[in-house]
């Protein structure tokens, strides 16, 4: 795909290649919505290029629920334990969770607050996300 030197990850994947599940919260790096995974590191969308992202390996939250009956253990988790509101930042926070447990696969409750301390819920539902991550680590 031809991009423009100026046109930031999150604009490709949402406006040119219609994966609309990376929302666009602050467009400046400050809450975490837009966040997808580069070579396996959470990364805000909307602070990458996209022409910086060429030949690297990028997971948006489409990755987490191919279809409703086939969801990724992730994106049950936070279905399950209702770790949402209005639902504009699970998609971030999915993907951090993602990455999160890539890394710590049974995280404690405070490497969760750590790891998702840069994403922004207005809503409120932060507890129960990060409730809902170590459920996830835990198995269940």
């Amino acid at each position: 795909m031809d991009v423009q030197p100026y046109w930031s990850l999150n604009f490709v994947l949402r406006e040119q290649m219609g994966l609309t599940f990376t929302k666009v919260g602050c467009d400046r790096g400050e809450c975490g919505h837009c966040t997808v995974l580069i070579d396996g590191v959470n990364m805000y969308s909307c602070m990458v290029l996209a022409i910086d992202a060429t030949n690297k390996k990028i997971e948006t939250a489409e990755s987490l629920s191919p279809d409703l009956m086939n969801l990724a253990p992730v994106a049950k988790g936070f279905r399950d334990n209702e770790a949402f509101q209005c639902g504009w930042c699970t998609a971030g926070f999915m993907m951090a969770t993602k990455a999160l447990l890539a890394a710590t696969p049974k995280p404690t409750i405070q490497q969760v607050k750590e790891a998702l301390s840069g994403h922004l819920c207005v809503c409120a539902c932060t507890k129960e996300v990060c409730e809902t991550v170590v459920k996830i680590g835990a198995g269940g």
